[in-house]
């Protein structure tokens, strides 16, 4: 299992009051998660992975500092003491990507609770989808949400695995990322999607998602 150094303020809220706020912003659109369920069918997400990631989608009467997002998939992360950020992911239509809870929120890794498993390997991925998808795929998983991403104390979160897997898109920034992680982590390695632009959900789709995908996204893995 991995060795724990890391101060919690990297990794939480600054208050529990922060944290009480989240859990209940993440309790209401959890509520509504039926609303996502032909998004995450296209994209081959179980019901389980997505209540194990606590995803929801924002209801048309939201509390007011949901309105913004209203119809958007809430994606929170979640560390040990409870909920530590919340994006909101669009699901259709146009708009940006993904946006924040709040301008200026800390950009963390994602689901750094998942850092705390009984395991010896552990996977990066590039953003939220691919963590699901790899957990789906029974590899324990977080995410790095932006290539830009990976911070100077990031290593130091993964000291403990003797496996490290880094799922890099195939693109120049993928390929990028997922050197520069390689390069930081001692054991860790380099796993690119193998068609040009895809990313690992777009690859375990690929390989046919519920009927195939888990076997080929492991053995991608060399797992």
């Amino acid at each position: 299992s991995c060795s724990w150094k890391v101060s919690r303020a990297l990794l939480t809220p600054s208050s529990s009051a922060s944290r009480s706020s989240l859990e209940a912003l993440v309790a209401e659109c959890q509520d509504n998660l039926d609303a996502a369920g032909s998004y995450l069918d296209k994209r081959g997400i179980a019901r389980a992975t997505a209540e194990k990631f606590r995803l929801g989608v924002v209801p048309t009467d939201p509390s007011p500092e949901l309105r913004p997002f209203i119809g958007r998939l809430a994606v929170p992360s979640y560390s040990r003491t409870g909920a530590e950020s919340l994006r909101f992911k669009l699901m259709e239509g146009e708009g940006p990507k993904m946006l924040p809870l709040r301008t200026g929120d800390v950009t963390r890794i994602y689901w750094p609770h998942n850092l705390f498993e009984k395991t010896e390997v552990m996977a990066i991925t590039e953003g939220e989808p691919d963590a699901w998808v790899a957990w789906q795929c029974g590899i324990p998983a977080v995410g790095v949400v932006g290539v830009n991403n990976w911070k100077k104390h990031h290593p130091r979160l993964f000291a403990g695995f003797s496996d490290v897997l880094v799922f890099g898109d195939n693109d120049e920034a993928g390929r990028k990322f997922a050197k520069t992680v390689v390069s930081d982590i001692p054991t860790a390695r380099a796993v690119i999607v193998p068609a040009e632009g895809q990313d690992l959900n777009d690859y375990y789709l690929a390989q046919g998602g519920f009927n195939g995908g888990t076997e080929a996204v492991r053995d991608l893995g060399g797992l």
